[in-house]
Parts: structure tokens; C-alpha cells; sequence
């Protein structure tokens, strides 16, 4: 009688890389992201608010953690460390669109600052015109 393999959807043979792909994922990025924290600390020409500190910060460590304790829960039929990772996944991509919004915007409201002062430079020294013509 043949032995047939069991019915598998992942391409290697057992979960131990899988638990070491996401231990090294989550270690990795939650070295990151606390060296984010340490470079915000240190920089002296903006104080980070609480939005700051949550969306550069915490929602970031909550994910990577998620994935590192997953790494940690995983093992064969157990299902719910999947689930973490999954919802890391979309904790991670609305950290990313709400990141970059915040980017755009201020770059763009910089842009809009730059430009209307420069407007007020280049008008405070302009000539004045006369107001009867004769100018």
C-alpha cells in the first residue's frame, strides 16, 4: 500500500520555519520600531504629540509583537496565531495609509506656508504705485 503525503497548502514540511520566519519578522521590527522611538526622543526640533506617539509608536509595537507571540502560539492545529498575524497585517496597513496621509498633508501645507510667505516678501518689497496715475 502507498503512503500518500498529507494534504498540504504551504510549500515546506513542517512549521518550525514558518514559526522562525515569523519570530525573526516580529524581533526584527520591534527592533525597528524601538529604534524610531529612540530617534524621535532625541531630536530636538518637534515634540511628538499622543497621535505621534500612538501611530509611530504603539500601533506599530502591537503588531510586531502580535507577530512575535504568534511565532511563539503557533503549532499544528492551532489556528488563532494565524488570525494575529492576519490582523497585524491590517493594523500595519492602516498605520501605512494613515502615515503617509499625514505626510502628504504636511508637506503640503508646508508648500502653502512657503509660498504665501514668500508672496509677503516679494510684496513688502515691491515699489509702491502711486494711487492719482502719474506713476
Amino acid at each position: 500500500m502507498a503512503r500518500h503525503a498529507p494534504n498540504r497548502s504551504v510549500p515546506w514540511p513542517g512549521y518550525q520555519s514558518l514559526r522562525v520566519a515569523l519570530a525573526l519578522l516580529g524581533a526584527g521590527a520591534l527592533g525597528y520600531t524601538i529604534n524610531v522611538l529612540r530617534r524621535a526622543r532625541a531630536q530636538q526640533t518637534y515634540t511628538p504629540v499622543l497621535e505621534d506617539w500612538l501611530w509611530h509608536f504603539l500601533l506599530p509595537v502591537a503588531a510586531y509583537g502580535g507577530v512575535l507571540l504568534s511565532a511563539f502560539l503557533f503549532h499544528r492545529g492551532v489556528d488563532g496565531p494565524l488570525f494575529v498575524v492576519g490582523a497585524a497585517t491590517l493594523l500595519l496597513l492602516c498605520v501605512a495609509i494613515h502615515n503617509a496621509w499625514d505626510t502628504v498633508t504636511w508637506f503640503t501645507i508646508s508648500l502653502i506656508r512657503r509660498d504665501a510667505a514668500a508672496a509677503s516678501v516679494e510684496q513688502a518689497a515691491a515699489p509702491p504705485t502711486s494711487a492719482d496715475g502719474d506713476g
